[in-house]
Formats: C-alpha cells, structure tokens, sequence
C-alpha cells in the first residue's frame, strides 16, 4: 500500500528526529509517579547565545559606530536590536558592546559602504587597515586584466 496515513508519517517523524530511543542507554521510566518529570529542569536562555560575530570573545568594550544618511536607513536591521542607536549631526550614531576588534572592523566592511568605526581606537584602525588591503588587492587585480 503506498499510501500512507498522516499519524504514521508523524509516528516515522518523532521517532527519528525528535526522541531517538535507540540512542538513549539506561534509561528507566518512573512508575511511581508518571506525570512528574524525571529530570531536573535547568534554567536555559537562548537569549544569552544571540549575537553578532563581533559579540564573542574574551575582551570586553564598547564601540562606536557611526551609519551615514544613506546607511542609516537600514541600521535596524544591521543591529538586530543590539545596543542604541542615537542621531547626532554627522549621522546615526550605534554605541554597542564587542568583544572582537578585527571581528567588529571586518563585520563593518562587510556591510558598508557608509559605517565607520568611531571608537575604540584599536578598531578603527583595524578598520582603516582592512579598507585599504582592500584596496591593495583590487589595484592588484585590475593592474593583472
């Protein structure tokens, strides 16, 4: 028969994606008291693991990141609700918490033109540094056509 019902489809779905009790070992049911968990719950906030590239890793700062007009438009949605974002005259100003200097720089590259490290020192100049190998390489590739 080829046809199969949905509760069996749904059956084949939960024993191979969700549970696999093959891979569980020792495994012991409480029969005393069925509807109670047999596991202790642990407290888990997904929350604590969302962030951007740059969140991750060992030094703690605070960087700023300034969106031109034209950049600005889309700065909700680069900073995923990360940090704050205030205007000031010569644009958007993003003040956020990072952990990775190269990580921050090469994450504004990326997504510029129109960002531009404003603090710390060390990333911006990572910033600039990565811009201009940049640069480099494509003088390289177009000095080779």
């Amino acid at each position: 028969d080829c046809v199969d019902t949905l509760e069996n489809i749904l059956n084949r779905i939960v024993y191979r994606v969700l549970f696999r009790l093959d891979r569980m070992s020792r495994l012991r049911v409480n029969g005393s008291n069925p509807k109670s968990p047999d596991f202790e719950e642990r407290p888990f906030d997904a929350s604590d693991y969302y962030g951007l590239p740059f969140q991750f890793g060992e030094e703690r700062f605070t960087a700023r990141i300034l969106f031109d007009e034209t950049t600005a438009q889309d700065a909700q949605r680069l900073t995923m609700g990360q940090g704050q974002l205030a205007w000031n005259d010569g644009g958007l100003v993003w003040t956020v918490e990072c952990r990775d200097e190269r990580t921050l720089a090469q994450w504004c590259i990326e997504n510029g033109p129109g960002l531009r490290i404003l603090e710390p020192a060390p990333a911006r100049d990572a910033y600039v540094a990565g811009l201009e190998s940049y640069l480099r390489a494509d003088r390289e590739v177009h000095d080779e056509g």
